[in-house]
């Protein structure tokens, strides 16, 4: 409580207040009371039969414990004022971290599909030519779309750390890159 006597305050306005003597108007208008019953000593006034259950109107005297509750509401009423701040910063990291996994997973399919093109007759590696084999289809049939969404599922595991290993680097290009998108995620 003493603390709070001294504890500068924001203003509506914005301004940072640090004037003593408003500062003690501003808590005693607005928290002193509930700071004051919060901070009774509840098990002291039990222990001292300061007051006893068969007296008429002392029965729910416990009851004022639950002030105690009401600093939590100033707890949130202090984070309410971050708490949009927190939101939009947790939104800039997450489209940020789709941005960087949206061009991580388009190198990752620029790799396979140089490789494809420059070993044309016996290229049977690479992360492409093995998701054609669970797919059973020709590497030359697979979707730009289904090549998308398994190279945006493999730079996503791999930023992540999660890395399941069902889509793997299987050449020496595309183990550099598999190496540098763990060293960046």
């Amino acid at each position: 409580i003493a603390l709070n006597f001294r504890t500068t305050y924001v203003s509506k306005k914005g301004e940072v207040v640090s004037s003593s003597k408003s500062i003690a108007v501003n808590y005693l208008k607005s928290w002193f009371i509930v700071d004051l019953l919060a901070a009774l000593p509840f098990d002291l006034l039990y222990a001292s039969d300061v007051y006893s259950y068969d007296e008429p109107g002392t029965g729910h005297i416990h009851l004022l414990k639950l002030t105690r509750l009401l600093r939590l509401a100033r707890l949130l009423q202090k984070m309410d004022r971050y708490s949009q701040y927190s939101a939009l910063i947790l939104t800039l990291l997450m489209l940020s971290f789709t941005l960087v996994a949206h061009w991580l997973a388009c190198l990752w399919f620029v790799i396979a599909d140089y490789e494809r093109n420059r070993y044309r007759q016996d290229w049977d590696l690479g992360w492409i030519h093995t998701l054609a084999e669970r797919l059973k289809v020709n590497v030359s049939e697979i979707s730009h779309r289904e090549s998308y969404i398994t190279a945006l599922y493999f730079t996503c595991s791999s930023l992540t750390s999660v890395g399941f290993g069902n889509v793997s680097a299987n050449t020496s290009a595309e183990k550099i890159f598999s190496i540098c998108t763990m060293l960046i995620g």
